[in-house]
């Protein structure tokens, strides 16, 4: 893998992915010091489903590393995610109202670019040099 060159745009999306992580985890990290300072029962009650959150945030890093390590299951992983947080966002819009629209479009200004920048034929090229197959005569 040392020898495969990875596209600007693929570290970029990665980056942002593991940025997105790192976010996340921080103001959970926050609001959950903020309630066991404040509400130590409350922040007991809340712990399996905290738990639960910090693997769904550490999603978009798990992602953002192996697209960092140009696996291809990665770029296909990313492409569903984002599709289905697409569809997913438009009915949360659609259910929130207004409100929701201007996360909505925050969410769209990145998902639409990477989710075209991934599908490129150059783009999905450099991950095919990742697959190779190994069979029981060479080990």
């Amino acid at each position: 893998m040392a020898d495969m060159d990875r596209p600007l745009g693929v570290a970029v999306v990665a980056a942002l992915l593991a940025l997105v992580s790192l976010v996340l985890f921080f103001f959970t990290g926050i609001g959950m010091l903020f309630m066991l300072l404040t509400r130590p029962g409350d922040f007991l009650l809340s712990l399996p489903m905290t738990i639960f959150q910090l693997f769904l945030m550490a999603l978009p890093g798990i992602i953002g590393w192996r697209l960092w390590n140009m696996e291809s299951s990665a770029r296909v992983t990313c492409v569903v995610a984002l599709s289905i947080g697409a569809v997913l966002g438009l009915a949360w819009t659609l259910h929130v109202g207004l409100l929701g629209l201007p996360f909505y479009f925050f969410y769209l200004l990145f998902a639409v670019p990477a989710l075209v920048y991934l599908n490129r034929q150059k783009v999905k090229k450099a991950f095919s040099a990742e697959i190779s197959v190994i069979g029981f005569k060479d080990l």
